[in-house]
């Protein structure tokens, strides 16, 4: 999926968080969809929580409250290594 991102010329990066998340954080120069971050559960069908550009402007949603904060926080601090997340969790990047 990764792999296959359209639009990501200048971030295509993954992330794996505590052992059980994943991150996935995208950016190109594109005029449409130039931007997405998602958190995904247990499997890629399990959208936890999504930030991404669209033709209606920025759309953001998660699908549980307890998400939002820590999504909130990774997607303010994408330049950091540990998305800003600290020394509380981990957060490992996934090679692909």
């Amino acid at each position: 999926m990764a792999r296959a991102s359209p639009c990501a010329d200048i971030r295509n990066r993954l992330f794996l968080i505590d052992d059980r998340l994943v991150f996935s954080d995208i950016a190109g120069n594109c005029a449409d969809a130039a931007y997405s971050q998602t958190r995904y559960g247990s499997t890629p069908d399990e959208v936890l929580c999504s930030c991404h550009d669209s033709i209606a402007g920025p759309m953001r949603s998660c699908q549980d409250e307890q998400y939002q904060d820590l999504f909130d926080t990774m997607t303010a601090n994408l330049d950091k290594p540990d998305l800003g997340l600290g020394s509380e969790h981990t957060v490992q990047p996934l090679p692909f």
